[in-house]
């Protein structure tokens, strides 16, 4: 039930994600994959979209998921890189996307 609750919470988000559904399809995978998971979106695009902006590109925050557990779901959904260790900061590229890199 929490994970529909989340789905249905994500997809108000939708305006945010136009142009780029493709890539944000993962969202509902890590939800039927990690119910008690939570993601959100930071930075740029929550600036941009508050301010009528374009949005270039899309960072997330995953929480509720070890960074081992992250980068494997990630690996069997495209192209995952651990680019800032110190923090856990994975540069993701969902096959057929066609778009720049989530961080």
């Amino acid at each position: 039930m929490a994970a529909k609750a989340k789905m249905k919470k994500t997809a108000l988000a939708a305006p945010l994600f136009e142009g780029k559904e493709k890539g944000v399809d993962f969202i509902f995978n890590f939800f039927k994959k990690f119910p008690k998971g939570e993601i959100y979106l930071v930075g740029g695009a929550v600036r941009d979209h508050i301010m009528g902006r374009e949005i270039k590109d899309l960072d997330f925050v995953a929480r509720g998921i070890g960074a081992k557990d992250l980068e494997k779901f990630l690996a069997r959904l495209g192209d995952v890189d651990l680019v800032g260790r110190n923090f856990g900061v994975f540069k993701f590229l969902p096959k057929g996307s066609g778009s720049e890199p989530f961080d």
